[in-house]
């Protein structure tokens, strides 16, 4: 997984809903690992939330 792998999912519309934020998510942690860039600011913003988890 790559930076070029999360951008083609954005642009070619692979996921769409709810299931962006999870893109925005395993790219935010593939990035911690070191294999692909951080997403950009603001693309996972136009989804909704996950919510129902335990509290932090």
């Amino acid at each position: 997984m790559d930076t070029a792998l999360f951008d083609r999912v954005r642009r070619e519309r692979l996921l769409e809903g709810a299931r962006l934020n999870t893109l925005h998510a395993l790219q935010r942690a593939v990035a911690k690992l070191g294999f692909c860039d951080p997403p950009r600011p603001g693309t996972g913003r136009h989804s909704a939330r996950a919510s129902g988890g335990a509290p932090i």
